[in-house]
Parts: structure tokens; sequence; C-alpha cells
């Protein structure tokens, strides 16, 4: 009995701590539709004293991208639900002063049963060209095409800011933290099964040139190369690269993260 209680509690777990984060931020809750997949978005809550709706609409939206979640309970058993138990981005979206939202990835935040999903969404074909194109969509039913988007994205969730970046013209600016930017490297290095469904930012053009760019990884990353990252940045044309001494891969951003915001908002607009 016991047991079976564990497991219950394992199940409701994920989505039920975001939102008891979230709650605790004051943060809204909704879904919107992307192409076939529901999205959870979480939306911070406005700043206080931004009481003129339309200046504030015309400042820069931050969206921040979770890194992959659980997509595997072992090496060869997916999870039934890949929604992340540790949301770093929801919580560095906290220490966000500025207008911000969290969008969630297609079959994440218990929408795993959906029609349209399968474990294939969360694990080879997680940064494939279904779940880019369902994120994109339904960034614009968020946000005016006009409205100026920064992308922000840990590990996982720093390659889909890069593939959707590509997408969208509204995106002015990418940070990513510990972005896994040279999938295949990543790939080989951990001896993983080849993500045969995705695609691969390393594989791709650069992006455009009027794009400001920020990659920061730790020195300490096990799960991400430094190296990688600083390949991936030298071949962008308005790139920063910024290795962290003693940083690791999910632990202790919370403290650099408005030292980054500002540092990517001095970034120079090469457009």
């Amino acid at each position: 009995m016991l047991n079976i209680a564990a497991q219950l509690a394992a199940c409701v777990a994920p989505e039920s701590g975001l939102r008891a984060l979230a709650a605790r931020h004051e943060m809204r809750r909704e879904a919107v539709m992307g192409t076939e997949f529901a999205h959870v978005v979480y939306r911070s809550r406005p700043a206080a004293g931004a009481v003129d709706r339309a200046r504030e609409t015309r400042r820069a939206l931050h969206v921040y991208l979770e890194g992959d979640g659980r997509p595997w309970l072992r090496r060869h058993r997916t999870a039934a639900d890949p929604t992340p138990r540790e949301p770093l981005m929801l919580r560095l979206m906290a220490l966000d002063p500025g207008p911000a939202l969290y969008l969630g990835r297609p079959c994440y935040h218990g929408h795993h049963r959906d029609r349209g999903c399968e474990a294939a969404l969360w694990t080879e074909a997680r940064y494939s060209r279904r779940v880019v194109d369902s994120m994109r969509a339904a960034l614009l039913r968020l946000a005016p095409a006009d409205r100026p988007l920064v992308l922000l994205g840990h590990s996982g969730g720093g390659t889909l800011a890069v593939l959707i970046a590509r997408e969208l013209s509204s995106v002015r600016a990418v940070l990513t933290l510990g972005g896994n930017l040279d999938v295949a490297d990543w790939v080989r290095r951990h001896g993983y099964t080849p993500l045969a469904d995705s695609l691969d930012p390393a594989r791709l053009p650069a992006l455009r040139s009027e794009l400001r760019q920020l990659h920061v990884v730790g020195a300490d990353d096990d799960n991400i190369d430094p190296a990688a990252v600083a390949r991936f940045a030298a071949r962008q044309p308005a790139a920063r690269f910024l290795k962290v001494p003693g940083q690791g891969h999910d632990c202790c951003w919370q403290a650099l993260w408005p030292s980054l915001l500002e540092t990517l908002d001095r970034l120079p607009d090469e457009g």
C-alpha cells in the first residue's frame, strides 16, 4: 500500500510542484494551443507600479524555456511524464523584474496523455520540427507579431531557444545557460542514443546578425562541454561566450541571474 501511494505521489508531483512555486510568486497559469499541442504557460506578476499597460506591452517580453526534465526513468525505460522536478527557469523568472512568461513544451506539465503525445517527443524528437513549430505557434498566440521577444533557456531549453529564434523575426536576443548547442557532440560525449529526429543547432547556419546572443556555461558543468558552447558561439555573428568559474550545470544560477540579465541588456545591437 505504501509503495502504491509513493508511485501515485510521484505521478502528480512534477506539475503540482510547479503550480505551488508559481502560486508563491503570484504567477498566473494558463494553456495555449500551438500547432497540434497544448502548452502550459506561467505569466509573471506585473511589476509594482506598472500601470501603463500600453507602455508595458512595448517592452521586450522575456520567454523562459525549461530544460528537458526527466525523459527517461532509466536507460531503456522512458518516463510517462517528462515534466521537470526542479524548474530552474521558473525560479529564475521569479527574479526577473520585467514582463515575462514561462512556456512549456508539448506533452509536458500534465499533458502527456493528450492526443498526438508519444514518448518520442521527449526523447529522440525532443528538439524536432514538430516541437519547434508548436512552440513557435504558441508564442505567436501569446504575443503580437511586433512584440520584441527575448528567449532564455537552460540546457535543452537553450537548444529550443536557438531553434525558435531562427523562426521568429520578433526575437531580439537569446540567452542560454548550459545550453545543449551541439547535440551530436553531447550524444557522443555521454554515449547516449542519437536524437535521430531532432534538429541540431551546431549543424544549422548561423543566426541572423542583428540577433544578440549570450551563451553562458559553468566551468564545472558535467553535462554540457563548455568547449562545445564556445565553438557554437564563435560561429555566430553577434554572440558573446561566458564561462563561469566554479559553476555547474543546475545549481546556483539564481545568485548570478540579475547580473546576467544586465549583461544581456548591455550587449550591442548589431542591427
